[in-house]
């Protein structure tokens, strides 16, 4: 199993046959490029997506992805979280057909949809949960402080 990838505002890991994808802010379209960099990879693109999606990326970035995805698209689940991120993925799924998005309490729909085999789901759920749990955590740390306290 590979590290996670942290993009500032998103976290990647490419297990062996799966790329699991967490946000928990918009990415900035510096991190969007880095996203696509690793997508684009020639062993990325057998492998299968789980996507779990609290803040999607902005249309220019899904223009970007459909680019990227070209006319073979991996095959890819995105549990949308959040309102905005169902619509974004409804977005993209118009141009890649291989994607299917699914709610909070539908993660093993997801597992379902890309074909995870049965060994792969409790790592799949704990790469997720992981994932998840250290975004947030980086993401709401307190700024550090800029003077010593008086």
């Amino acid at each position: 199993m590979k590290q996670t990838r942290r993009i500032r505002s998103m976290a990647v890991r490419e297990l062996e046959q799966y790329i699991v994808v967490v946000t928990v802010r918009t990415p900035t379209n510096a991190d969007w490029d880095q996203y696509l960099e690793i997508y684009r990879s020639a062993e990325t693109r057998a492998k299968r997506v789980l996507v779990h999606c609290s803040a999607p990326p902005n249309a220019a970035q899904r223009v970007r992805l459909r680019d990227a995805e070209g006319r073979t698209p991996c095959l890819k689940a995105v549990i949308a979280t959040t309102r905005e991120a169902r619509i974004a993925a409804i977005a993209i799924n118009w141009f890649n057909p291989r994607m299917r998005i699914f709610g909070r309490n539908e993660v093993e729909a997801a597992l379902d949809y890309i074909g995870a085999f049965d060994a792969d789901r409790k790592l799949l759920h704990r790469t997720l949960d992981e994932m998840h749990d250290q975004l947030q955590k980086e993401l709401t740390k307190p700024a550090p402080k800029l003077s010593p306290p008086i």
